[in-house]
């Protein structure tokens, strides 16, 4: 009977361990795939557009103002004016940048993550609105 009453711990102890494993494969998978997005969204190259992520509740003739403060020329914008695919005309990279993210912007990200290839639904009669 005492043999019965040991056996049952030992496999609760063999389950805890067996968790333990899977968590941390668990954990390291989870960064692994966290690190993989963060690089590849995250990474934008010097002299080439970005895509520059806006407030959903925004109005996105308000976001093309942002960008026109900060001297920046807006190729294209999708999801709604949410996000505008833009690159800038006269500071560097790293300035424009920050100037951005000064305005509201809420993200920079690679353009290629946000559909940055096809055509603007405004035109350019709109852009006389600025």
């Amino acid at each position: 009977m005492s043999l019965t009453h040991f056996s049952q711990p030992m496999i609760a102890v063999r389950d805890c361990e067996s968790l333990k494993s899977w968590a941390k494969a668990f954990i390291l998978g989870v960064t692994v795939l966290c690190a993989t997005v963060g690089m590849t969204v995250m990474d934008v190259a010097d002299n080439q557009p970005i895509a520059v992520v806006f407030s959903p509740f925004s109005d996105p003739m308000s976001n093309w103002r942002r960008v026109a403060l900060v001297e920046g020329a807006v190729i294209r914008e999708t999801f709604g004016g949410t996000i505008l695919i833009v690159s800038a005309e006269k500071m560097s990279d790293r300035a424009f940048r920050a100037a951005l993210r000064r305005v509201g912007a809420w993200a920079i990200v690679n353009p290629q993550m946000v559909g940055g290839c096809g055509f603007s639904r405004v035109t350019l009669s709109s852009l006389n609105d600025l």
